[in-house]
């Protein structure tokens, strides 16, 4: 499914749906380039669970940040990382647990470590500042999930 974002707010607020639509155990990997908006989705998502957007920068030099919620916002920025080995990659488990949320900026630096149980959000730039975004998962939650956002945007969001 593809979206079409027209400003930040509408990012957001696609960002605040999936924190409010979330039960835990949610693995997000974002992809796209540097500027679209995968930080900006991620600030929604924490919205939506309860964190202050103001709270929430993408965690760059730290590799990983959690924030405290509704349930718990683990969010990762693989953008350093790139052509990391196993080892490197082991702290990545601590993250993906039922009591939280992963929103992992960069997912494709780290694809091999992830769950293949996930949702990617691909965000792309469009026509006169527009982002696409487009998101797939894994069949069962991920797929329910992405088919309530697809129902909810075309019958409350503006194109």
């Amino acid at each position: 499914m593809t979206l079409l974002s027209d400003s930040r707010e509408t990012t957001l607020r696609l960002g605040r749906w999936l924190g409010e639509t979330a039960v835990g155990g949610e693995v997000i990997g974002l992809t796209g380039p540097l500027g679209v908006g995968k930080s900006c989705l991620v600030k929604g998502i924490a919205l939506g669970l309860g964190v202050a957007e103001e709270e929430v920068c993408s965690p760059t030099f730290v590799l990983a940040r959690s924030h405290f919620g509704r349930l718990v916002l683990h969010h990762i920025d693989l953008y350093r990382i790139e052509g990391a080995q196993a080892d490197e990659m082991r702290f990545l488990d601590d993250y993906f647990d039922a009591r939280g949320v992963t929103a992992m900026e960069w997912a494709e630096y780290g694809t091999a470590f992830l769950p293949e149980k996930r949702l990617t959000i691909i965000l792309r730039y469009g026509h006169n500042d527009a982002r696409e975004i487009s998101l797939a998962g894994h069949p069962g939650r991920y797929a329910d999930w992405i088919e309530e956002v697809s129902q909810k945007w075309t019958q409350q969001w503006p194109r």
